[in-house]
């Protein structure tokens, strides 16, 4: 959790699986909220490339919070990112 205004998270995600070598999800759904501080996200699901096919049907959703606050990618850097202003972002 960030709690603080001036706490400075280096490489933050929101749902992460990187030593598994097979996984499948289906409708994963990350939703974000920061009401304290600005938190800049790369990526709501990071995993090992060779996993990114077997993640299915994904949606990241901006609820409300910081106005700064932005996650810049869905998958690994794929995707639309969400802010305030664009609140919603899929991917099959």
């Amino acid at each position: 959790m960030i709690n603080s205004k001036n706490v400075v998270v280096d490489h933050i995600w929101l749902w992460r699986a990187d030593h598994v070598k097979k996984h499948e999800a289906w409708g994963v759904g990350i939703y974000n909220y920061f009401p304290r501080v600005s938190a800049i996200v790369d990526n709501a699901i990071e995993t090992p490339l060779l996993l990114e096919n077997s993640i299915h049907h994904k949606i990241i959703f901006w609820l409300n919070g910081n106005p700064d606050s932005i996650v810049r990618s869905i998958i690994n850097g794929k995707g639309g990112p969400v802010t305030q202003s664009v609140r919603k972002a899929t991917m099959k």
